[in-house]
């Protein structure tokens, strides 16, 4: 991923020295610049090269070039949180591509990139339809097998054993599928493990973050006992987002984080108050906002409740 970004950036450099238009533009590079950076995780980079690309095939009319850059504008928002709005484009694009009589196979894009989002985000009646029409590249494959073998069985994590690894992209898709179908933690820790040090060495992030919950906890968990950089920051985004996505009524502040954290710990409330410096009776204050914000009705509860929404 990062070499992919050098290598694209050089191209867009000496592309805009030359003042290249029409087919002689980056569109190829430019795409890789948006992939590479939504990948890591800067969405504001990644859509500005989007918009430049985008701009350029509008002009020129190579709407499979519109639909591609739409598609991917729709993915960072998708990653951003505002699945509406990625919906919203995406249908926009199909409609204005109709309106071009523009041929078929330019939809693909479109599909495959809306398979994603609709998987993600658990709407697999129209995920089914669009798996229907859609030709069997290494992303098909991935959403596929990961639907097949949903349900935790020995039989099925056997045959995720079976999966190819004839390159890094599949090396990284089986050993989460693996990881997410082990029978026990310490085996799906070991298979995440696998998969993260792939993704260290090439430049991958959104692809474990935008597993969902499940993932995410292995990924706190193995950042709580591993001294990696790279899994430590994978983790603090995990708890950044979730965050985000509570409401503003029910977020704990700052304060009430210290607490949760240490909650977890399993140290006496009179030991967790002064190591706060703060009075027994603004400790029970604290805990009583706590444990409604969650829904909790006791300390281990609570620690649940912080573990299952990635707040510690």
């Amino acid at each position: 991923m990062r070499q992919a970004r050098e290598h694209a950036l050089s191209e867009l450099e000496l592309s805009t020295e030359l003042g290249a238009r029409g087919i002689y533009f980056p569109f190829e590079s430019l795409y890789v610049l948006v992939d590479a950076h939504r990948e890591l995780g800067a969405f504001d980079q990644a859509l500005a090269y989007a918009e430049q690309g985008l701009a350029e095939a509008r002009h020129c009319e190579m709407w499979p070039w519109v639909a591609g850059f739409q598609a991917k504008i729709a993915f960072c928002q998708f990653q951003r949180g505002n699945t509406p709005l990625a919906f919203d484009i995406l249908r926009h694009t199909r409609d204005v591509l109709v309106s071009q009589q523009v041929d078929v196979r330019a939809f693909r894009i479109l599909d495959e990139h809306e398979l994603v989002i609709r998987n993600s985000a658990q709407d697999f009646t129209r995920a089914k339809e669009l798996l229907g029409r859609l030709p069997n590249t290494p992303t098909i494959a991935f959403i596929t097998h990961g639907e097949a073998f949903s349900k935790k069985s020995l039989k099925n994590y056997n045959q995720l054993l079976e999966l190819s690894e004839e390159n890094a992209g599949e090396k990284l898709y089986k050993f989460i599928l693996l990881a997410e179908n082990a029978m026990s933690n310490i085996v799906a820790h070991q298979h995440a493990m696998d998969a993260l040090r792939i993704g260290f060495a090439h430049g991958y992030q959104e692809i474990f973050l935008s597993r969902g919950e499940a993932f995410n906890q292995i990924i706190l968990d193995l950042a709580a006992t591993n001294s990696m950089v790279y899994l430590e920051n994978l983790a603090s985004i995990a708890r950044e987002r979730s965050l985000k996505s509570v409401s503003d009524e029910n977020r704990l502040t700052s304060r009430e984080l210290d607490i949760l954290r240490n909650l977890a710990t399993g140290k006496p409330l009179i030991q967790i108050s002064k190591a706060l410096h703060i009075s027994q009776n603004t400790m029970k204050t604290h805990l009583r906002n706590v444990y409604r914000k969650l829904g909790a009705d006791s300390r281990d509860s609570a620690t649940k409740i912080a573990r299952d929404q990635l707040l510690i």
